[in-house]
């Protein structure tokens, strides 16, 4: 368990994932201040507190400090970052989603919609 706090001074932190693990933003000085979780060009994930995200082993994450309100008023939050134990939710929450690929075309598919497209002018 690695706890990173953040304020308006300091309001970025990088720090390697050797885990599998869950990011929760577990406090805020205020309603409008919340964190965004970034795992280059993997996810980012807006928290608030008391929300949750999943961050793979082997990646690096970047927590930045956001406040919706300006003001200059002092502002900070607490982020915990946790492995995740082995078990049925760790597997379940290792699950990478992809994009659905493309339907493949049927041949002959371009000559057919080019002759509608030809038809309709």
């Amino acid at each position: 368990m690695a706890e990173i706090k953040l304020d308006q001074d300091n309001r970025e932190v990088a720090q390697a994932i050797t885990k599998d693990s869950v990011v929760t933003c577990i406090k805020t000085s205020a309603k409008d201040v919340y964190v965004k979780s970034i795992i280059f060009n993997v996810a980012t994930t807006t928290l608030f507190e008391g929300d949750s995200s999943f961050a793979d082993k082997g990646h690096t994450l970047r927590v930045h400090l956001f406040r919706k309100n300006p003001g200059n008023a002092p502002f900070s939050a607490t982020v915990d970052v946790s492995p995740v134990s082995a078990g049925p939710m760790a597997t379940m929450l290792s699950v990478n989603f992809k994009a659905p690929a493309e339907a493949p075309v049927k041949k002959g598919a371009a000559k057919k919609a080019k002759k509608q497209t030809a038809k309709a002018k």
